[in-house]
């Protein structure tokens, strides 16, 4: 628990903890959060728990083809990767994904990635899909944000949601796996 004395006079205390996503992405959130304009705490604190959850909908398996030569950039490299095919599978949908390109630029010699992803591709139901895909993370692992164009009503959540999702390549870069969650408003 910490407690944070503003210019205001309120008291802030927060309750943390510590979340970890696939692929080894860790960080902190808040759980709790109070507020009172006493240093003890009394007669006001007003306590809330985190609005929302974490729901997996979908892996998505890539493939990637050969990398072309790398491009420099201020501070880095854009690396340029063809994506060939793979699939994704879940409970908000099932299909195969047709091509795509990855080009993230990667800084700080290598231990810096900006993943951004787009593949295309045909649900199982027969619907066109688009997937653009940005993040941060090192090489080896990233978390993103996924932005999904579909249509049909079906599938209504992941056009509207907030998709953030964890991916990891396999040591010799030849395929990648992302993990989707649909972030869920728990006060809704």
């Amino acid at each position: 628990m910490v407690t944070h004395w503003p210019k205001n006079k309120f008291q802030y205390t927060s309750t943390a903890g510590l979340y970890e996503l696939a692929g080894g992405c860790r960080g902190e959130y808040i759980s709790h959060i109070s507020a009172s304009p006493y240093p003890s705490g009394i007669p006001v604190t007003v306590t809330h728990p985190l609005p929302f959850h974490f729901q997996p909908i979908f892996t998505v398996n890539l493939i990637l083809g050969k990398p072309y030569q790398p491009i420099t950039i201020p501070g880095g490299v854009l690396i340029n990767e063809p994506i060939a095919g793979g699939t994704v599978s879940g409970s908000a949908i099932n299909g195969t994904i047709l091509g795509g390109f990855a080009h993230p630029p990667v800084y700080n010699n290598g231990t810096l990635q900006v993943p951004v992803i787009d593949v295309y591709g045909v649900s199982d139901d027969g619907e066109s899909f688009y997937i653009h895909e940005t993040g941060i993370g090192t090489q080896a692992a990233q978390v993103t944000r996924i932005e999904l164009t579909i249509g049909g009503a079906k599938y209504k959540s992941l056009r509207e949601g907030y998709i953030l999702a964890s991916v990891n390549a396999n040591a010799n870069r030849t395929a990648v796996a992302v993990q989707g969650f649909l972030v869920v408003n728990t006060l809704a």
